[in-house]
């Protein structure tokens, strides 16, 4: 390349994920899982095969993989050397480094089967091929699949200590006339100049054979025999007949660039078979995914079964019970399942698909059996039809209510893996979850998202944030709260989510001074207990002078003896005064949201009587007014 041409530094999209081997699994996982042949009965299987290569072995193929036709020519050891001056971390210095001291490089096949292949020829657009190798960050996948970024794919190059992955493959689809198998490889380095010929030199990099018909003189993919060669001696050809479909894509060097340490590959085994479990239970207890890993000194593939993973059994229990829940959570090892309904936020005008009013999650709890394991006690597993865990999402709160538990929220397509059958409405979740998701797909993000907030109308923001926090918290506490009577009666269900704690002087009201507010917004507001309820008046306004628009939440949250959260008690009249786009309660929470020309606005409140009680009997306990709130400025949000 020129002296003028525009220089690109190291990968950008390769550090666009916490990089550690649990995110490895993630995205790899996810990209075969959402690569499975249509129609096709068969699960996904995927083989994570470690090769150590020391020796005559390494010598031999280091020098097949450097790809130098004379001694002249700049090979890819040059090409490395090059790019770690330049490199911002410097890793492949030290990785190069590691090699020629300790004499040993590890190699790590991912290898899919059942899945579609790389197909497409190397100048078409939208094919498997394409968005695996060719295109960075682009995405050629279907609404109900895990990933949709397209910069996922990176994290092969980023656990590459020397940037190369080598892909082979069976594809379901003919290409071009060609046999499979296909062998294609490709380096990603950053821009650099040779310092002897002063040459400026791509940070692309390809391994193949040489286009005759490109003036660049760029290497294309290998097909049939020559394919099959070039990949066997490299290591990376598939260990599986020719009819079973799918693609192998070998990382040279895999390491963990998190890693104060270069690990070996016992203890790499053992976090992949926890990442595993921990992350795609759901779909291999579904029966759509198998996982299988190899070391080095392996005769046979290991299948991976969460059960046998002590943090995860408790979620994989609770998963098969939920078709046959129990009344309550007084039996240890029961489960109970609840719902949480929401409105869906409708998509941009000028959008013909349109959704269903009404989405539902479904919501499970499991009581601790004997000896399961504590690690994730009173966490949530969230998931959707992808079959990957997006994320854990600690629930201590609801726990404080009754029992502790093991939870899962079940959305969009999962929500028909049992004998529950899928509403058209479970489709709509599923897209709006997944549009949710950010390039690491690790959660359910609605404020700061561009991509949601460019695809649904205004409000859907607060929307999707609220599925994990406020009407989660509340369908849990009403499935673990426990039965409490008083003199052999029950108490009413709102009364048993009220600690009791602290009294006060005796005066028919007293006013707390526990209002806690949003720093985006200007807050004045008095809060306490009158005549049977828990009472508040204020004004609220943005901080901001310019905005396009905001949302406020208010609810009343019940504090214990040492103001920790218990619980939220339900607001249930208001009445407000400002011109603002839209006021209402859900699930007991206050809701208001104002557009560009809403400065400000009045509201007062109160919460559901609790009758003729004493406020300094210690039958109501202490509460704060809670005011959060987003303020949306406009641009990038």
């Amino acid at each position: 390349m020129g002296d003028k041409a525009e220089q690109n530094a190291d990968l950008l999209t390769k550090h666009a994920f916490e990089n550690d081997v649990a995110t490895f699994v993630r995205e790899t996982l996810q990209n075969a899982n959402d690569a499975k042949v249509d129609d096709s009965d068969e699960p996904v299987e995927v083989y994570y095969r470690f090769e150590s290569l020391s020796g005559s072995r390494l010598e031999q193929f280091l020098s097949d993989l450097d790809c130098k036709l004379d001694d002249d020519e700049v090979g890819l050891y040059d090409h490395l050397r090059a790019a770690g001056d330049v490199e911002d971390d410097r890793q492949l210095d030290q990785y190069l480094d590691h090699v020629e001291d300790e004499d040993e490089l590890l190699l790590l096949s991912v290898e899919d089967r059942n899945t579609e292949g790389l197909d497409g020829l190397e100048t078409e657009d939208g094919t498997n091929y394409t968005a695996l190798v060719r295109d960075m960050g682009r995405s050629n996948k279907d609404t109900d699949e895990g990933g949709s970024h397209g910069v996922g794919k990176t994290v092969l190059w980023a656990f590459s200590g020397l940037s190369t992955v080598l892909f082979s493959s069976n594809p379901v689809r003919e290409t071009g006339g060609h046999q499979p198998p296909r062998f294609v490889g490709r380096a990603l380095l950053p821009d650099h100049r040779d310092e002897t010929t002063d040459q400026l030199y791509s940070g692309n990099g390809w391994f193949g054979r040489l286009d005759p018909d490109d003036p660049e003189g760029r290497y294309v993919s290998m097909w049939e025999e020559e394919a099959s060669d070039r990949a066997e001696s490299l290591y990376a050809h598939r260990s599986v007949d020719d009819e079973t479909t799918g693609t192998t894509a070998t990382i040279v060097g895999f390491r963990d660039p998190t890693a104060e340490q270069f690990s070996n590959s016992e203890e790499l085994m053992a976090t992949f078979r926890k990442s595993v479990a921990e992350y795609f239970w759901p779909a291999i207890e579904r029966g759509n995914l198998e996982v299988y890993l190899e070391g080095p000194e392996d005769d046979d593939a290991i299948r991976v079964d969460p059960s046998d993973v002590d943090s995860v059994r408790p979620f994989v229990d609770c998963f098969e019970s939920r078709d046959s829940p129990d009344d309550d959570l007084e039996t240890r090892g029961n489960t109970v399942e609840g719902e949480i309904e929401f409105d869906l936020p409708d998509r941009k005008i000028g959008d013909d698909q349109q959704t269903e009013p009404k989405g539902r999650l479904s919501v499970y709890a499991k009581s601790p059996s004997p000896g399961d394991d504590g690690s994730r006690l009173n966490e949530v597993a969230i998931f959707r039809g992808a079959g990957m865990v997006v994320d854990y999402i600690n629930m201590s709160a609801a726990a404080s209510y009754g029992s502790d538990f093991y939870g899962l929220l079940v959305a969009g397509n999962a929500r028909g893996w049992g004998e529950r059958p899928l509403e058209l409405a479970d489709g709509d979740v599923e897209e709006l979850l997944r549009t949710s998701e950010p390039a690491a797909h690790d959660q359910w993000k609605g404020y700061k998202n561009s991509r949601l907030q460019s695809t649904y109308e205004w409000g859907c923001a607060g929307t999707v944030e609220d599925l994990t926090d406020k009407k989660l918290r509340k369908c849990l506490q009403n499935l673990v709260a426990s039965e409490v009577t008083e003199e052999g009666g029950m108490i009413d269900s709102m009364k048993r989510k009220i600690p009791r704690s602290g009294t006060g002087n005796k005066k028919k009201s007293r006013s707390v001074q526990s209002v806690r507010s949003s720093e985006a917004f200007d807050v004045s507001a008095d809060f306490g207990y009158r005549d049977g309820s828990w009472n508040f008046d204020g004004t609220i306004s943005p901080e901001a002078d310019e905005f396009e628009s905001w949302r406020v939440t208010i609810e009343i949250v019940s504090l214990g003896e040492e103001n920790n959260e218990t619980g939220d008690i339900a607001i249930e009249e208001f009445e407000k005064d400002g011109d603002v786009a839209r006021v209402n309660i859900e699930d007991g929470v206050l809701v208001i949201e104002g557009d560009a020309s809403s400065r400000s606005v009045d509201i007062s409140g109160r919460s559901r009587s609790f009758g003729d009680f004493d406020p300094y009997s210690g039958r109501i306990g202490r509460s704060r007014l809670q005011i959060d709130g987003n303020v949306e400025l406009g641009g990038e949000s």
